[in-house]
């Protein structure tokens, strides 16, 4: 089980390193605003001479929670898009006489590494 998803890690490297660079590219943009909303100094320098001191970090929480739930539906989206490419592989598993279940373990043994391999790349 655990050969297959190694083998297939390394068969679609490309398609796992696009994953991988994208959730860490969009992980360290998350960090980088919610950098900015504990930046007090920097708020009070922004907030001088206007009333708005409170409000720019509520619109950068709002723009953080609005980020966050497009790079989930995008990192969905891009993960269904790379199943969608290896549809004829999985037919031929399953011609072969693959369980349902192990191609689903391996599908999703696939998508938590490369998941993790982003978090870790954009943290």
């Amino acid at each position: 089980m655990w050969t297959q998803i190694k083998t297939d890690l390394h068969r679609h490297r490309g398609m796992h390193q696009l994953f991988a660079i994208v959730l860490g590219i969009l992980v360290a943009m998350m960090y980088a605003v919610a950098a900015l909303i504990e930046a007090q100094p920097l708020l009070n320098k922004i907030g001088q001479g206007s009333n708005m001191t409170s409000l720019f970090p509520a619109a950068l929480v709002v723009v953080l929670v609005v980020m966050m739930l497009f790079s989930v539906m995008f990192m969905v989206y891009l993960n269904g898009l790379l199943i969608a490419r290896r549809e004829h592989e999985f037919q031929l598993y399953r011609r072969l006489g693959m369980p349902q279940w192990r191609l689903n373990f391996s599908l999703v043994g696939e998508t938590l590494i490369s998941g993790c391999a982003g978090l870790a790349g954009g943290s």
